[in-house]
């Protein structure tokens, strides 16, 4: 017997809002370095790859927000207050990149015995990431990380040149796939998409999800949890399952063994990886 299997819903919408904001106390050689796309790429690109979403990119943003307007302004109801919040409303979820910290150096340090130089390129990177659900202009999540990379140490016979900005857009590569992890981790777990035995399919993939012989914790999803006195959602109750260790990872799914368990685990269970 065969079951038809289900429409599929349409991913949430979400874009990386430009251009970049930057710290008062980032110099404009840094910002001019910095070229907005350098920092918005990667995270456009590991939002993608994470398969949960439909990105919308700048160009995207701008065509929705056009027709949008152009939509208000037939509107008998037009206000004049949606040109303000047109473009955030294009998307479901919008990820604002502030700039605390960004460097890209290079040292030479003389070594006389060898009349030579040596030589070493340095990116520094630190972002705070706040991500808003737009219908509701409610924070849903901030985020810090600080990355630094360095090339070399390389002898040269002089000195001079700059440090490859291809070293900067590697630090904001790294830094965004580990803000847009954590942001799925929190807002959109990996979940059990199938149960049988000792085996267990998850409903994320790619190398940038999970890693072979990764042990991850499952929870089963329990009721809401809300604030008493403000109403404020708070999250969901979780009651610990046991653990899995990942033992296949596909584009789309994962395959992992169940290592202990004191409940049965079923589809939907949440899975976190281990603290």
């Amino acid at each position: 017997m065969s079951l038809a299997s289900p429409a599929r819903a349409d991913k949430p919408t979400i874009a990386v809002e430009s251009p970049v904001l930057f710290s008062s106390k980032i110099d404009q050689s840094a910002m001019r370095t910095a070229d907005p796309w350098l920092l918005v790429g990667p995270f456009e690109q590991a939002l993608r790859g994470s398969r949960r979403f439909t990105v919308l990119t700048r160009r995207d943003a701008l065509q929705a927000r056009v027709a949008q307007e152009q939509a208000l302004a037939n509107s008998p109801v037009y206000a004049g207050d949606g040109a303000q919040f047109g473009g955030k409303q294009t998307a479901q979820y919008l990820v604002a990149l502030i700039v605390h910290d960004l460097r890209l150096e290079r040292d030479e340090d003389p070594i006389p015995e060898l009349n030579r130089y040596r030589r070493i390129d340095i990116a520094d990177l630190s972002l705070e990431v706040q991500v808003v659900q737009t219908d509701s202009d409610e924070l849903i999540g901030t985020y810090s990380v600080s990355e630094r990379l360095t090339r070399g140490p390389k002898m040269v016979a002089e000195t001079g040149g700059r440090a490859d900005v291809d070293l900067l857009q590697q630090a904001a590569t790294k830094a965004s796939r580990e803000v847009v992890q954590k942001f799925l981790d929190n807002v959109f777990p990996m979940k059990v998409a199938r149960a049988s035995g000792d085996t267990v399919w998850i409903n994320f993939g790619g190398e940038d999800a999970v890693s072979e012989n990764e042990v991850l914790e499952v929870y089963g999803a329990g009721e809401p949890l809300l604030d008493p006195d403000t109403g404020e959602k708070l999250g969901v109750a979780e009651a610990y399952k046991g653990r899995v260790r990942i033992e296949q990872v596909n584009p789309k799914f994962s395959i992992a063994t169940v290592l202990s368990t004191n409940a049965p685990i079923k589809v939907g269970d949440i899975l976190r990886r281990t603290r």
